[in-house]
């Protein structure tokens, strides 16, 4: 088992050096396998961005996965969240909870 960190980051604005993260909360989940980490996380993500409360509740930008080496190897951001919700109301799609990540085309 080794230690993965994850940390709930807020980006702010760093002027002319371009953005910078600052970390809200962070902690350690650990794993044997990467990929098991990185699905649990996002699964979490999912779960927390889909509360009804989500608007009210979350303050981070983006959950970031660490591997032991201190490499990034997930992201999950609130704005490609929401972009993706989006497209889904824009574009006619419904959760069916199918397997193809809990959405499946309308059929009209």
């Amino acid at each position: 088992m080794q230690p993965y960190r994850v940390k709930e980051i807020r980006i702010v604005d760093g002027g002319v050096a371009g953005p910078e993260t600052k970390t809200l909360r962070e902690y350690e989940r650990p794993s044997a396998d990467r990929s098991e980490v990185v699905e649990q996380v996002r699964r979490f993500f999912e779960i927390e961005m889909s509360s009804p409360r989500a608007l009210q509740t979350v303050d981070f930008d983006a959950i970031v996965v660490i591997d032991p080496e201190g490499a990034e190897i997930a992201r999950f951001s609130v704005a490609d969240f929401w972009i993706r919700e989006w497209r889904d109301v824009a574009f006619g799609v419904a959760e069916r909870g199918s397997g193809h990540g809990g959405r499946t085309p309308v059929s009209t």
